[in-house]
């Protein structure tokens, strides 16, 4: 908004100084290439006067002068006037010394004789062609709006650098509080905070407390023995929260973000990196690569976004299939931030992209993939959801994905939905915790 409004102003402001400028030459201009008409018209109009003036009236007399003095009215059209009656000269005018002499274009030069009373009589006359008062009027109101313009600039200038010396304070406010709360957590190994979301609820604790799970159907028949050490018990115990099946809820979704995360040991990891079938990273490798990418984002403070698509009634090992997902690898350009992910979905992250940018983004792709599947019955549907400012774990941002989903499932004139979090509240939480 602050740049649409300068570069308007900085627009307006273009035009009155141009137009100021174009006043001033035109008018000087147009004035100069009539002055010849207006000068000739001006000193004819002074013999006119005379003639009528002086007619009928004794030579030297009173009235005589004072008709004169009339004739010639404003003398200011003039630089230099002298009038002579029979080879004598009666009346004179002139500015400076110099002024008989006519050394400027600006200036024309006229005289004229004529005979009235039996006395001859002669005029001459310097007449402005380009007057000095007009010369003035018209600079005196080109500058007048230059000035105003100027100081008008001038002050907005000054508002929008205190406007922006402020922001920037606030943003040094902010970044020492950022670090300042990076500290604490540091230095908590458990301290939980909530965040409140549009209708969900987000815990982060410290590790200590990953370990506590609903385990009774994972315990095997076959349990090892009391007397098997410490450094065994704590493996299986990790083994277990890492593998626990689908059916199986986590008490509380607990990671310390302000560490950096360790890649999860798979048992079975598949060959190579990506699935030759769609060209995907593999599902198991997904909640590795987002919680470090979480982390990154959050010691970067960036934004993350995370989408997760839905292809229904089509068969993954489709021709269609592969085109779509060679369409989303171009579309978000590297290859090891998509992943397959459950049953014909597929999840994917971009960084540094808030919600709003998310949606505009996710709209396009959806208008290719739709045209992409316009010979098919199988349809797309798109949920989003993003980090925010929020410490939050790749587990729960996955699950937030998978409600926007869900949702748009639900709702048939809906195929994009985004799962916005209510940063405002987790920002007023976390300093109220301070």
């Amino acid at each position: 908004m602050k740049n649409k409004t300068s570069k308007i102003f900085i627009l307006f402001s273009t035009i009155i100084y141009i137009g100021a400028i174009f006043y001033l030459v035109y008018n000087l201009t147009s004035e100069y290439k009539n002055g010849d008409i207006s000068s000739k018209e001006r000193f004819d109009y002074c013999v006119l006067n005379l003639k009528k003036g002086i007619d009928g009236k004794a030579s030297g007399s009173r009235e005589f002068n004072r008709k004169i003095n009339q004739s010639f009215g404003n003398l200011n059209d003039f630089t230099f006037i002298e009038f002579f009656e029979d080879g004598k000269s009666i009346y004179k005018y002139q500015i400076n010394e110099y002024s008989e002499t006519n050394d400027s274009k600006l200036i024309k030069t006229y005289f004229q004789s004529f005979k009235i009373n039996d006395s001859n009589y002669f005029l001459t006359a310097n007449v402005y062609k380009l007057k000095p008062s007009s010369i003035f009027h018209y600079l005196l109101v080109s500058f007048l709006v230059i000035l105003i313009v100027t100081i008008i600039s001038c002050i907005l200038i000054i508002y929008y650098n205190q406007k922006i010396k402020e922001e920037e304070l606030i943003k040094e406010a902010r970044l020492k509080a950022n670090s300042i709360n990076k500290e604490v957590l540091e230095e908590k190994s458990e301290e939980t905070f909530v965040a409140q979301d549009s209708k969900e609820e987000v815990k982060v604790s410290s590790l200590e407390k990953e370990t506590e799970i609903e385990s009774e159907e994972n315990v095997n028949s076959n349990q090892e023995t009391e007397d098997t050490n410490s450094n065994q018990e704590a493996e299986n115990l990790e083994e277990d929260v890492e593998y626990l099946p689908e059916n199986k809820k986590v008490k509380e979704e607990n990671i310390n973000l302000t560490q950096d995360l360790e890649p999860v040991e798979i048992k079975d990891n598949p060959e190579g990196l990506f699935s030759p079938e769609t060209g995907l990273g593999w599902e198991e490798y997904l909640l590795t690569r987002l919680n470090s990418e979480l982390n990154r984002a959050i010691s970067s403070e960036q934004d993350l976004s995370l989408f997760e698509f839905y292809i229904s009634k089509l068969e993954k090992n489709s021709p269609t299939y592969k085109s779509i997902c060679d369409y989303l690898v171009n579309a978000y350009q590297f290859r090891d931030l998509i992943f397959e992910y459950k049953e014909n979905k597929i999840v994917a992250m971009r960084i540094n992209m808030n919600i709003d940018e998310a949606i505009k983004f996710a709209d396009d792709i959806y208008k290719d993939i739709k045209e992409l599947l316009k010979d098919s019955f199988a349809t797309c549907n798109i949920g989003i959801t993003s980090r925010t400012i929020r410490l939050i774990s790749g587990e729960r941002l996955l699950k937030e994905a998978d409600q926007a989903l869900n949702h748009s499932l639900e709702l048939n004139d809906s195929p994009i939905v985004g799962f916005r979090a209510d940063s405002e509240k987790f920002r007023k939480f976390f300093e109220d915790k301070e």
